[in-house]
């Protein structure tokens, strides 16, 4: 009889053991299929968030502003602005960055994917401490635009503000652009040919027959040699413009490179912002 029983009892704990084992399975497999389930939407949402939480990490390391434009209060164009830290009666440049037309809107943090922080990084602004503005180009329109808000104006009163409010060296103030960005730095230094000290323009082009008053200006153009968004040539164009009308400029060509040449100049120390600033 014992026997008998210490079977059954055997045949019970394994019958139990296997209860357990499928039980478990059966929870491992529905967790899983709920993770499977959700996980794309968390993922995408972790990432998102994420990637929103570094775009303000950069932006908390400038004022949001914007400027209204005399008589037309509607019409403001974001910018964003960095201070440096200067000393008792010490001036520092000023240097505009333009972006490219993928950045245009109205949230003052697009703009940061061109704009980045290499510039007010306390590595660089230890060596060359200076003021940074950053404009953000409404939707459909460009830094030459006008209308209803007119561009080149607003920039101008942007800079014009600050020098007036800021310990800003007026003989320093530089203009860097990337794609639609250099485009408007051309235009800027055709339309303004003595407000700025230097221009690096990434990726753009102008019109080669305003090289009288670019030339004023020293530019160091800079392109992609694989650029399949704007020619090289078109930097090209413009540098041989100027050249030929006594100015200062000079093209390197990236070798190799596509449409994101603004790379080499986000680095936190490289011979093209040293360059700018010794002009």
């Amino acid at each position: 009889m014992n026997s008998d029983a210490d079977a059954i009892s055997a045949t019970c704990e394994a019958s139990d053991g296997r209860r357990r084992l499928f039980l478990k399975l059966f929870l491992v497999w529905l967790a899983a299929d709920v993770v499977l389930w959700f996980a794309p939407g968390l993922w995408e949402s972790g990432q998102q968030s994420l990637a929103d939480w570094r775009i303000e990490q950069k932006a908390s390391r400038y004022e949001t502003k914007g400027f209204a434009a005399p008589g037309q209060a509607k019409a403001t164009l974001p910018y964003l602005l960095f201070r440096p830290d200067l000393q008792a009666a010490q001036k520092a440049p000023l240097i505009i960055v333009l972006h490219g037309s993928g950045e245009r809107g109205n949230d003052c943090r697009a703009q940061l994917s061109t704009l980045g922080t290499f510039l007010v990084e306390p590595s660089f602004q230890s060596s060359q401490p200076c003021y940074v503005i950053a404009p953000q180009c409404p939707e459909n329109l460009n830094w030459r635009s006008s209308g209803p808000l007119d561009i080149q104006s607003a920039v101008l009163g942007i800079i014009m503000e600050l020098v007036e409010s800021e310990a800003v060296d007026e003989s320093r103030i530089y203009l860097v652009g990337y794609s639609m960005g250099a485009y408007g730095c051309w235009h800027y230094l055709a339309e303004m040919p003595d407000r700025f000290a230097g221009c690096i323009a990434v990726a753009g082009g102008g019109d080669p027959s305003a090289a009288d008053a670019i030339a004023r200006t020293p530019v160091w153009a800079i392109h992609g040699e694989n650029d399949g968004v704007v020619p090289p040539e078109q930097s090209q164009e413009m540098v041989d413009a100027a050249l030929a009308a006594n100015g200062k400029a000079k093209l390197t060509i990236l070798e190799n490179v596509g449409h994101n040449s603004f790379q080499v100049v986000r680095q936190p120390s490289n011979k093209y912002l040293e360059w700018l600033f010794k002009q």
